[in-house]
């Protein structure tokens, strides 16, 4: 009889106790919706307008930071590199004449055997071919720059996505002729309500799973936090670095869940 007194009492305690204890603390889900992105991406266009003479790469294929991918017929742009450099070589030549015959005429206003006009006539002569061989030089430094501009070169190692040239055609400044993509790693572009970005920060770690390769969750990480939200829907966008995986692509859909 009081072993059973006693038990009735325990367990009257207990259910007070626990009508007082702290709730459970719920852990709180944030999840989003999102892309597979590349880490770079660029849009190539030409200065220039030519013929496209050769063309080393089509969709899908890759392509070493420094290649070359297109070039444009250059023979007119090499032509006037080669007249810029004959120029600076006159230039050159006129300049190291004027400087010889200065130091002569300076050597004989020092005996006093020329006026002062010539010496004056002298120094005028070698400051303005010293001022010829500047311009000369900067023409030529031009002449490189236009010509290096009728070629199109891989800035880093990536994947050319889009073409829009063909060898032959006429190319227009500024218009995009190709895209190239960086899939060196790939990241996970996602918007986040502006009630869940406060206490998301760069480094956290964030469970992916991407919906074309199944039930595999992806562990990434946030790398950027973009912190101008968009006014109509409130949302801000974030940047999860991915891991490798061999079906990864750019543009899978998938959803992304922030583990704090």
């Amino acid at each position: 009889m009081k072993n059973r007194a006693f038990f009735l009492v325990l367990v009257l305690l207990g259910s007070y106790l626990q009508a007082f204890a702290a709730p459970p603390v719920m852990e709180v889900k944030r999840l989003s919706t999102g892309v597979v992105v590349p880490n770079r991406l660029v849009i190539l266009s030409v200065k220039l307008m030519g013929r496209v003479e050769s063309i080393t790469r089509v969709e899908g294929e890759k392509i070493k930071k420094g290649e070359l991918l297109l070039a444009i017929a250059d023979r007119e742009y090499v032509a006037d590199l080669k007249s810029a450099e004959a120029s600076l070589g006159l230039a050159e030549a006129d300049y190291a004449y004027k400087a010889k015959k200065e130091r002569r005429i300076e050597k004989l206003f020092r005996e006093k055997s020329v006026s002062e006009d010539a010496i004056d006539r002298a120094r005028l002569g070698e400051a303005v071919a010293g001022e010829n061989v500047k311009k000369a030089k900067a023409a030529v430094e031009r002449a490189r720059a236009v010509l290096r501009e009728s070629r199109i070169i891989a800035p880093f190692d990536a994947v050319v996505v889009n073409k829009s040239v063909e060898i032959g055609q006429m190319t227009t400044p500024g218009v995009p002729l190709f895209v190239l993509e960086d899939h060196s790693s790939l990241k996970f572009k996602t918007s986040v309500k502006e009630k869940d970005i406060t206490h998301i920060n760069v480094g956290d770690k964030v469970r992916v799973k991407i919906d074309a390769i199944g039930d595999i969750e992806l562990a990434g990480k946030v790398a950027k936090i973009i912190p101008s939200g968009d006014t109509k829907t409130h949302s801000f966008a974030v940047e999860v670095l991915l891991p490798r995986h061999e079906k990864l692509y750019v543009g899978m859909f998938g959803k992304a869940e922030f583990e704090k």
